[in-house]
């Protein structure tokens, strides 16, 4: 992926190709979206309306996206054909959010809040790995960690994630709240990030709700 981004960055006029591109993938979501996209006359402006676009909750790019990218965990995985036209704007999110240096990697605490099934809950055992293949939101702060009806798996569950974001890497969530539409605090974790459970507990004020500890591995 490294040699890509620097593809577009490094070869004049490339980013333009890749404006474009884009642009075309968010029209099968959105097509003001295709627009404002398709409109940047800068690379700066480009990559900041990528990011700008994955905010707006209207659009519903954010949930179009997230649930593609989940579904290849299923067993019988098939892309559709819209999900196969999102890719170059799945592709560039990620690249912006591994290696462009406008986004801070956060390394405290952050917080995501979940409504998930019973059967999805119990998958966060103390001492589980592992990965989700979405791209993740989080927020440094607590209060702001608010679950939206866009935000995947369903159900009469609520998980508070508190996880640990200190290990050195590429998977480290990103700042972007310079550029969101909303200032939840937002930090956003690049597809296919791992983890590890550390602890899990019951709230003792919501017996619906499950606060689980979580590290980035």
């Amino acid at each position: 992926m490294r040699e890509v981004w620097q593809n577009v960055n490094a070869v004049p006029g490339r980013w333009k190709v890749a404006r474009d591109k884009v642009a075309e993938a968010a029209y099968v979501v959105c097509e003001e979206t295709c627009n404002n996209i398709k409109a940047c006359k800068r690379k700066q402006e480009f990559y900041e309306a990528i990011i700008n676009a994955y905010t707006i909750e209207e659009n519903y790019l954010y949930d179009h996206l997230n649930t593609a990218l989940r579904r290849q965990r299923q067993a019988d995985y098939m892309p559709t054909a819209d999900d196969l036209a999102l890719g170059p704007y799945v592709l560039m999110y990620q690249l912006l959010l591994l290696f462009w240096n406008k986004l801070r990697k956060e390394s405290s605490i952050t917080y995501r809040r979940m409504r998930v099934s019973a059967t999805d809950l119990e998958k966060y055992q103390v001492g589980t790995k592992f990965a989700w293949m979405s791209f993740v939101s989080s927020s440094v702060e607590l209060e702001k960690a608010v679950m939206f009806p866009t935000c995947g798996p369903s159900g009469d569950k609520i998980i508070v994630f508190t996880i640990d974001t200190s290990t050195p890497s590429h998977w480290q969530p990103r700042n972007i709240e310079k550029f969101a539409m909303y200032m939840e605090r937002e930090r956003v974790f690049p597809a296919g990030a791992k983890f590890l459970v550390t602890n899990r507990t019951p709230d003792r004020t919501n017996t619906d709700q499950t606060n689980i500890s979580l590290k980035l591995i």
